[in-house]
Order: C-alpha cells, then structure tokens, then sequence
C-alpha cells in the first residue's frame, strides 16, 4: 500500500481519496495492485464555501516495480 495525503489551498474543501473521505493533510493508505502493475489513485477535492464551484479530480498513477527476473544456471552464494 501507499499513503496518499493532500492538502487543499482552501481550508474549508474537502478531500476524498479514491473511495475513502478523509480530511485534509491526513494520510489515507490505499493499496495497490501486485508487482508489475499500475494503480490509478483518484483524488477528489470539493470546494467547501462555493458549492456552484466543480469539484477537482486529481489522479496519481503508481507503478509498482516487477521483481527482478531469475537468473538460470547461476549459484547465489
């Protein structure tokens, strides 16, 4: 998993990130997928005092790293 936190410029939005509500400049942990693959984190942010405002939509991409492939006919000491 990673820990994603975000702090928006107005202090009376709020934040979700990917599913989850959180509040601002609190981490929220989101897990990502097995090695080799990438997770799309979606963050949300409403303004708090123009609700006529659109919501802002930030996505982070996380690639995980795949594990180093095998090395055949090599002893490891």
């Amino acid at each position: 998993s990673v820990v994603v936190t975000a702090v928006p410029n107005d202090p009376s939005a709020t934040v979700k990130i990917g599913s989850t509500d959180g509040q601002s400049g609190q981490g929220g942990s989101v897990p990502l997928g097995r090695a080799g693959t990438t997770t799309n984190i979606t963050i949300d942010v409403s303004p708090g005092d123009s609700p006529t405002d659109p919501d802002k939509v930030y996505t982070i991409a996380v690639a995980r790293a795949a594990p180093p492939a095998a090395r055949r006919g090599r002893r490891l000491a």
